[in-house]
């Protein structure tokens, strides 16, 4: 008996009294994903920039010589895009494909589109009809009424002066039955036409939920199948190659006057070139910041940045886009920064020469994408996988991943669906 009482407590003890395992989870959720890097920047007047290129190829034109002065935008050359726009056109095929497979279609959702605004129209015209059928109805019974209360007013006096039996009262009567008669039926008319009224009113509504229902409808199916994984891939290689043929052209990133000119018509921009493609002396104040060598393979020319200055309000921001980048590295220390420049994509009077900034460089955006918490990811030979908690269980599944984005947040191409949890830590 004692044995057996013992053995009940060591069951007890083993297996009712293990600790309970405690999973904190993370929604997957759709939302914007941004990169960024945070550099300190210092303003700068009449300072040279360089200016280059983001994509190599032979020289079409020359579109500027030393010593002109230039506005920002204005083209200081080109190069040879034809590859570029072959490029372009085979994304857009591409992309166009994909949206198709994907059952992306355009034209049902601007049939949908026309459909609302077709039974909009037509409830408002319901509407209108309606109105003026009352006011027509009311009218009637009030002119009816009106008649009939005369009529009555006038079979009194008759029958007053004339007796009842008399062929004027007898005329008058008649005459007052004919006015009860049409004021009824002018009350029957307006009854009628007010529930017509509804009836056509809620005939119309029902027409117009059905249209909207069914552009809801297609608008979702649209917006899922853009979610496709192969639709967004072709997207981002459409967009690439429209972005690339872009840099065919050189533009002054602001105004200011041509200092140097090293390329000419005909010859080739290589990877390796060493000079730049010219320079200009800027007549705009030009930020210019120093970037670690950890973060400065990610930023590119042509980058945006958000700006606010320590002399002005900290909720006060300005706009600026990257215009060059040293390729020559700035040691200090041990410590290797690499300089780049931007230009304001705005003038203030209160700029001044040396005045410190800090600078928020967004290296990469991505819109509505599937994302979750980087320290929910496990790393298993060169494998990513995550922990689901359903049912307070936890299972583990196989992801893929993309873009890295601030706040430890990171993009999942594929393995997880909308709202599923995401274990982060356990206790």
């Amino acid at each position: 008996m004692l044995a057996v009482a013992f053995l009940g407590g060591a069951v007890y003890f083993s297996v009712l009294r293990q600790p309970t395992v405690e999973y904190a989870a993370s929604e997957a959720v759709f939302g914007d994903l941004k990169e960024t890097v945070s550099v300190s920047g210092t303003l700068k007047a009449n300072d040279t920039i360089a200016l280059n290129f983001e994509t190599t190829g032979r020289v079409s034109s020359v579109d500027v010589r030393v010593g002109q002065k230039v506005g920002k935008g204005d083209i200081i050359g080109s190069i040879d895009n034809t590859g570029l726009q072959l490029a372009v056109d085979q994304a857009r095929a591409n992309l166009e494909k994909a949206r198709a497979d994907a059952g992306m279609n355009f034209d049902s959702i601007h049939s949908a589109k026309v459909e609302v605004e077709n039974a909009e129209k037509f409830l408002d015209d319901t509407k209108s009809l309606n109105k003026k059928n009352i006011a027509s109805a009311e009218q009637k019974v009030s002119d009816t009424k009106n008649y009939y209360d005369d009529a009555q007013t006038f079979y009194n006096k008759v029958k007053d002066e004339n007796g009842s039996d008399s062929s004027v009262t007898k005329s008058a009567k008649l005459t007052l039955d004919t006015a009860e008669a049409n004021y009824e039926q002018a009350k029957d008319a307006l009854d009628v036409a007010d529930q017509t009224a509804d009836l056509a009113e809620t005939s119309a509504e029902n027409k117009l939920d059905t249209a909207e229902a069914a552009l809801d409808a297609n608008q979702s199916d649209y917006v899922r199948a853009g979610k496709d994984a192969n639709v967004a891939s072709f997207a981002a290689a459409y967009e690439t190659a429209v972005n690339n043929l872009g840099k065919a052209a050189l533009r002054a990133p602001a105004n200011g006057m041509i200092k140097e000119v090293n390329f000419k018509t005909g010859e080739v921009i290589g990877a390796t070139s060493t000079d730049s493609f010219a320079k200009m002396i800027s007549y705009d104040f030009i930020l210019e910041a120093k970037v670690p060598e950890s973060d400065i393979a990610k930023v590119k020319v042509g980058q945006k940045g958000s700006v606010s200055f320590d002399a002005f309000s900290a909720d006060e921001t300005f706009q600026a886009a990257v215009v060059s980048i040293d390729p020559s590295a700035t040691v200090v220390q041990d410590v290797v920064d690499y300089i780049v420049k931007f230009a304001m994509d705005s003038d203030d009077s209160r700029f001044k020469d040396g005045m410190s900034a800090d600078i928020d460089i967004l290296l990469a955006e991505k819109k509505s994408v599937l994302q979750i918490p980087e320290r929910a990811l496990k790393d298993v030979e060169g494998k990513k996988f995550v922990q689901i908690l359903e049912n307070k269980k936890a299972s583990e599944r196989e992801v893929k991943t993309g873009m890295k984005g601030d706040g430890g947040m990171i993009e999942v191409v594929s393995g997880l669906r909308e709202g599923e949890q995401v274990i982060t830590s356990t206790k």
